[in-house]
């Protein structure tokens, strides 16, 4: 499982956002904190609060938000490329929608920035990937 932990202005329009655009399930929603999960993915949503944030996080400490988000691209895997665009480019939550490309890998896709700046790809499933996790899956079982 992976689990992803973004630092935003307001959780409650993340959280809007990512349920009502990427269909995220709200497991807890708080002014401050909220779980969300996507099949085996889980979205926390924090409160970043100015200048009283306190995180072990170095950067998130000085100056989070010239840094948020710089070096990370979420990636969401879903079945309906074309249906998902239509929902975030017509969410008014999202800035920065591309239009879907298809890339020379043999995907398609699109990217926007979520509303407190986070770069997301949207993306096909990729059939190598389960059965990667599968094979990563045995060889772990059969290891002592």
């Amino acid at each position: 499982m992976l689990s992803v932990e973004l630092y935003v202005d307001d959780v409650g329009e993340t959280a809007a956002f990512f349920s009502s655009c990427l269909g995220f399930r709200a497991e807890r929603l708080e002014p401050t904190f909220a779980s969300l999960w996507l099949a085996g993915s889980r979205l926390v949503l924090n409160a970043i609060d100015g200048g009283e944030f306190r995180a072990p996080n170095p950067i998130l400490k000085d100056g989070a938000r010239a840094h948020r988000g710089a070096g990370l691209e979420l990636v969401v895997s879903v079945e309906d490329v074309d249906e998902l665009y239509g929902r975030v480019s017509g969410s008014g939550y999202a800035s920065f929608v591309t239009d879907i490309t298809d890339q020379y890998w043999g995907l398609r896709d699109f990217r926007f920035l979520t509303p407190d700046g986070f770069y997301v790809r949207v993306t096909e499933f990729d059939d190598e990937v389960p059965e990667a996790l599968a094979t990563w899956t045995r060889g772990r079982a059969a290891s002592p």
